[in-house]
């Protein structure tokens, strides 16, 4: 982008300067969301399945079934979630170049 040579360097737009404008700072913190979400998906569930495995005698069959299945499940999201979350943050940190 041209820059006029008459204009203050104040006057030039923030992400010329290399500053965090507002999108990028929503971006990066909707990423961390998505970050969080998954760790604390991954968290739930896998404490949940070892649980289960743990005290399989006390459990039916399709019971457990059931519920690693639900963890399968709840695993893949967090893995998407993760997935997307790093690369919005790290798209966000490309956003704007450092000086």
């Amino acid at each position: 982008m041209a820059v006029d040579a008459r204009l203050s360097p104040s006057a030039t737009p923030a992400a010329d300067r290399g500053e965090v404008v507002g999108p990028a700072r929503t971006h990066r913190v909707r990423s961390w969301v998505l970050l969080a979400f998954a760790v604390w998906n991954v968290w739930v569930w896998g404490t949940r399945a070892i649980n289960m495995i743990g005290e399989r005698t006390e459990w039916s069959v399709p019971f457990v079934v059931v519920h690693l299945l639900l963890f399968a499940g709840g695993f893949g999201g967090a893995v998407v979630l993760g997935i997307v979350g790093w690369r919005m943050r790290r798209e966000s940190r490309g956003s704007h170049p450092h000086p």
